[in-house]
């Protein structure tokens, strides 16, 4: 599926738990969240809801030859849209009757719209699966020089 407005984006398992909440202090992450929610508004940067608290997502790209997990960027998203993003962690929460699953395909339908079924959906979310449980078996250098350049002083 092509020209996606909201994608999953899943994190191999090596890399789980190495972001910039673990890598800076609660007081720089902090800064870096409101200098992401200052740089792109208080709305979901998808589907521009406007909540009282939005997350901020670490967007990472792979280079799949050099193993380089490299930081894009930092975007502020509703929930509904973050959990798009790790359906993993929606359907963890589903297991654990936190979560209907089932919300967070209807959402992605929305967003996306243009005839896209829930069968469509199944089929894209089964294959970032198979994606990330390739990336999965290498170790990964991790690359954040991005946020360096965030207006935030980090040390």
């Amino acid at each position: 599926m092509e020209n996606l407005a909201l994608t999953i984006e899943l994190v191999p398992e090596p890399c789980w738990h190495i972001n910039l909440r673990s890598e800076f202090d609660k007081k720089k992450w902090q800064q870096i969240r409101q200098s992401c929610l200052k740089k792109n508004g208080k709305e979901c940067k998808v589907c521009q809801y406007k909540p009282k608290a939005l997350d901020c997502h670490e967007v990472w790209h792979y280079n799949d030859e050099t193993k380089v997990q490299s930081l894009a960027n930092v975007i502020p998203l509703c929930k509904s849209c973050h959990l798009v993003k790790h359906p993993g962690l929606a359907m963890m929460l589903a297991n654990d009757g936190k979560y209907n699953f089932d919300k967070l395909i209807r959402h992605f339908l929305h967003i996306n719209g243009n005839g896209i079924t829930e069968e469509d959906f199944m089929v894209y979310m089964q294959h970032s699966f198979e994606e990330q449980d390739e990336r999965n078996q290498h170790k990964w250098t991790q690359d954040i020089s991005f946020i360096y350049d965030y207006d935030v002083d980090l040390f």
